[in-house]
């Protein structure tokens, strides 16, 4: 009978040596249901109580994992964590402690070695000479090192946390680079500069001198090239366990993808004709091994390139025809369906928003003409710059049946410096601001993410491009006169009869 008992004991055992425990009081998650996710699409609920205590159970791939994106945490089978503490102090005890603590141990270091600021190492590192900078490095590296092999974790974490250190400092060594020579004094004062021109200044010509005069050294072309080495040279495009939990990663592969994006654009005119966003995919498919990371770029510009224009159809096609991880498969297809309701010849959705004077203006105000829709924001510097250009399509079509609305995101906390600036650049045609921002309704509808974006709609209410060209572009002036000439034949036509 004992016998018997200690059988079947044995497939419960295996079970729960697979199974992950996770317990704990996490008191700013109190009355919430947050996500347990990881880079292969888990997305497993944790449900906290009124005080923030939680339990969770599951069988989990040791792998890197987040709780609300905010808390990481390295788990695998046979973990059983205690959580307690404030996100930002977080106390785990258990089997997996070590393996979290060494992590978080090696991130304080970081911050430690490598403070930033606004994004980038602190202005003390832009003088320092490369000797001394990466001497900090190799501190840096034996340090992180040093506390890895004071205990005994398993190969895939070890090797992981090793990756962490060498691609973190190819990351802090290409920022130094970025930055090397910048006097922050003179930096401070071109930024200032910057912010005080007016939209149409000739901004190369004020710019460019006070650009070049923050630099107070230059390293010799031999050096960057040996620090740049350091950066590039095997340099892994597809380490998808890295990518799963390290940023410094995540932006190398942001840049290196910016950089072959760049050296297409070298070697072929033609590639000047796609998007930014169409090339980078080509690059992705083309140049990036399958797995996670090749998954998420795909899917990053793929959602940029369906945007409600006339290619949504093919860039889903194209997108569906390689893409296999099934969650972002359905995010995509969602956001084309999304799209599909606000494509040429949809009816427009509608607007209620309020303009300089807080009256209300609705979009079917404007029935019977048609309507070129400007959304901006008075941060977004690329929608500044279409400013000028606007108001030359502004005086040109002003006599004509065509009228100009720019609606703000501006956040409405932030509705007296829309209105300021309105009012110091005299900005013509109808002013409005969003009332939620990038969360209204209006902009939602249109997945609108990015601005500029220029949407034209027909005199009916009905959506001629939701994604229309810029000011600046020559194409949109041909678009118009089309157009206008279009409706004026017709509207002859309407009252001959």
């Amino acid at each position: 009978m004992k016998k018997t008992l200690s059988l079947l004991c044995i497939p419960f055992a295996v079970h729960a040596q697979k199974n992950v425990f996770l317990k704990g009081r996490l008191p700013e998650f109190a009355g919430k249901t947050v996500l347990l996710e990881n880079s292969k699409q888990l997305k497993a609920p944790l449900y906290f109580d009124a005080k923030g205590n939680f339990v969770f159970s599951g069988e989990l791939d040791s792998a890197y994992y987040t709780i609300d994106k905010d808390i990481q945490l390295y788990l695998g089978p046979g973990m059983n964590l205690v959580l307690e503490g404030k996100l930002n102090e977080l106390h785990l005890q258990g089997p997996g402690e070590l393996e979290n603590n060494a992590q978080a141990n090696i991130n304080y270091l970081i911050q430690k070695i490598f403070p930033v600021s606004n994004g980038h190492l602190q202005k003390e590192f832009n003088l320092i000479e490369p000797e001394d900078f990466i001497q900090l490095t190799k501190q840096f590296k034996d340090q992180a090192f040093s506390l890895l092999s004071k205990q005994g974790f398993g190969s895939k974490f070890f090797k992981s946390q090793q990756d962490h250190v060498d691609y973190t400092i190819k990351y802090f060594i290409h920022d130094y680079l970025k930055r090397y020579g910048i006097d922050p004094v003179r930096e401070d004062e071109y930024y200032k500069l910057a912010q005080s021109l007016k939209p149409g200044s000739d901004l190369p010509e004020i710019l460019l001198p006070a650009a070049k005069a923050i630099y107070v050294r230059r390293l010799p072309l031999e050096k960057i090239a040996e620090l740049q080495a350091m950066v590039w040279e095997d340099f892994d495009l597809n380490n998808g366990e890295l990518y799963s939990f390290s940023p410094y990663y995540k932006s190398l592969i942001s840049v290196r993808l910016d950089a072959l994006r760049t050296a297409e654009l070298v070697k072929s005119p033609y590639f000047k004709s796609k998007s930014s966003f169409e090339l980078k995919r080509d690059i992705v498919q083309r140049d990036f091994a399958d797995g996670p990371i090749k998954e998420e770029l795909l899917f990053q510009n793929t959602l940029q390139l369906i945007c409600g224009s006339i290619n949504d159809d093919k860039y889903l096609k194209d997108y569906l025809s390689v893409a296999k991880d099934p969650g972002y498969r359905e995010l995509v297809q969602l956001r084309y369906d999304k799209l599909k309701l606000v494509s040429p010849g949809s009816e427009a959705p509608l607007f209620s928003y309020k303009d300089q004077t807080n009256h209300t203006v609705s979009l079917s105000n404007f029935r019977g003409s048609y309507v070129f829709l400007d959304v901006w924001a008075t941060w977004c510097s690329p929608c500044k710059q279409e400013l000028p250009y606007l108001k030359e399509i502004e005086q040109r079509y002003q006599h004509q049946n065509i009228r100009f609305v720019s609606v703000s995101v501006d956040m409405q906390a932030h509705r007296e410096r829309w209105l300021q600036f309105v009012k110091e650049q005299n900005l013509p045609g109808t002013q409005l601001i969003a009332d939620r921002d990038f969360r209204s309704d209006f902009i939602q509808a249109f997945g609108i993410n990015t601005i500029p974006r220029f949407v034209l709609i027909d005199p009916d209410g009905r959506i001629v491009d939701s994604n229309a060209p810029r000011p600046s572009n020559p194409k949109l002036q041909q678009i118009l006169d089309k157009l206008l000439l279009n409706n004026l034949s017709s509207c002859a036509t309407c009252s001959s009869k």
